[in-house]
């Protein structure tokens, strides 16, 4: 727009001038030595804009042939340019490829045509190295690559990679801090200080990296938050009773279902005295998601005065089953009370009212306890047998599973053993195979 502009004002001044000379006629004459020139002052002009061309080509044809030899060492310095991003490109491709030979070749040839301290060849040369097995040669240039001003977080994070793959935290720690005061924002660096925390049970430094996490949507918000009240428990698991407490109740207030956490504050509230506290929390738990380690917790609670009688303790569970009533592990609990206060019919009424409410897929536990009842009431033992038979047959029912491992564990915990994966335990269907299982399949209340 404004070159066009340029132009129109440029034309418009030569109309102006041609317009000039016209209303304006006259001659120019020039005397040098016996010479005499006269010419139309238009002419004259014409004249001198022509010698202005003449000498402005000249210039220009002098000045190309003065820069030729400049001009072929540009066009050599661009080619050579040129082939060394296409040997970047090629040993990049090598490197992906596994071809160790082609990416030693092609890492030469991008030393040989690219500046000494080109970043990206510099990251070829020391993959280059890494590929051909040269592990020292290889650190020593991310080193060297870690300093580029505008490329140093590609040494430094693969440095970083290099010290998590050896399993040394120390040295991964030192390279997370200097990492995070290049690029503080980065999601993966975040996310691998996150884990060099978890690792070392640093768990201030990991809820604060996970807010960083956070603030930066590096991770799902559902992930985030489960984090956050594991970290919280693992942080209440290793204090005193004072900071404990405070981190568990931050731990119920995100999660106010979470059963591991609501077992933690169930004891710490019993211990101070403050039941009700207890029950409630048990209760809104129950109502929402009933879990059979819940009825445990419950009994836990029961008035001292009816701690000792059986039909007081089937009172009880009645109390609480009442708020989900039917849900299976509400069936389920009420025929195990049953069964544990001799009111046999009750607990075969129960329990065959969850077999029916578990179908397609009644838990195993359920058979091992009509098993049971088999024995108690009646002595039948090949009534007993049938029952085992028809559970081997069924689901394991739910346990704590690895998520990643699928190992089974008794209870919850932040970290999985013996891999130490963190939060990576969860309740649900138990697989077929218990090599690894120290499952509970029969609740014990």
């Amino acid at each position: 727009m404004l070159r066009s502009l340029f132009f129109i004002i440029k034309l418009a001044l030569l109309a102006a001038l041609v317009i000039w000379v016209v209303q304006n006629p006259g001659t120019i004459s020039i005397a040098w030595m016996d010479y005499k020139l006269t010419a139309h002052v238009g002419l004259f002009i014409l004249a001198i804009v022509i010698v202005i061309m003449i000498a402005l080509v000249i210039n220009g044809l002098v000045n190309a042939l003065v820069n030729i030899p400049s001009s072929f060492r540009r066009a050599a310095k661009i080619k050579a340019y040129d082939q060394g991003l296409l040997a970047l490109s090629r040993g990049m491709a090598a490197i992906a490829a596994g071809d160790a030979r082609q990416a030693s070749i092609q890492s030469k040839r991008a030393q040989k045509y690219l500046p000494p301290h080109q970043s990206l060849s510099l990251l070829l040369q020391a993959q280059t190295a890494q590929i051909n097995g040269k592990q020292h040669a290889a650190q020593k240039v991310f080193k060297q690559l870690s300093l580029d001003k505008d490329a140093g977080f590609l040494g430094v994070r693969a440095l970083l990679q290099e010290a998590l793959d050896a399993g040394d935290y120390n040295k991964a720690r030192s390279f997370v801090d200097e990492a995070l005061q290049v690029n503080g924002k980065n999601p993966w660096l975040l996310q691998i200080a996150y884990q060099v925390a978890i690792h070392e049970k640093s768990w201030n430094a990991a809820l604060e990296h996970l807010k960083k996490i956070e603030k930066y949507q590096a991770v799902e918000a559902g992930k985030i938050a489960s984090d956050r009240v594991a970290l919280l428990i693992a942080q209440a698991d290793e204090e005193g009773a004072g900071q404990a407490l405070y981190h568990l109740e931050k731990a119920h207030k995100i999660d106010p279902f979470f059963l591991p956490t609501i077992q933690r504050l169930a004891a710490y509230y019993k211990e101070r005295g403050n039941r009700k506290k207890a029950i409630a929390m048990i209760k809104a738990a129950w109502k929402n998601n009933p879990h059979p380690d819940l009825v445990a917790l419950w009994v836990q609670n029961i008035p001292a005065s009816k701690a000792k009688k059986a039909t007081a303790q089937v009172n009880w569970i009645e109390k609480l089953v009442k708020l989900n009533p039917q849900h299976l592990e509400s069936y389920a609990a009420l025929g195990h009370v049953c069964l544990n206060a001799g009111l046999w019919g009750d607990a075969r009424q129960h329990l065959l009212k969850a077999e029916s409410v578990a179908q397609p897929s009644p838990p195993r536990s359920l058979y091992e306890s009509l098993a049971e009842l088999e024995r108690k009431e009646f002595s039948n033992e090949q009534a007993a047998q049938e029952w085992l038979t028809k559970g081997r047959a069924s689901d394991l029912g739910n346990a704590w599973i690895c998520m990643v491992t699928g190992r089974h564990y008794d209870r919850w915990s932040p970290i999985a053993a013996p891999h130490d994966a963190f939060n990576t335990i969860r309740w649900g269907k138990a697989s077929v195979s218990l090599e690894h299982a120290s499952t509970r399949l029969v609740p014990n209340y």
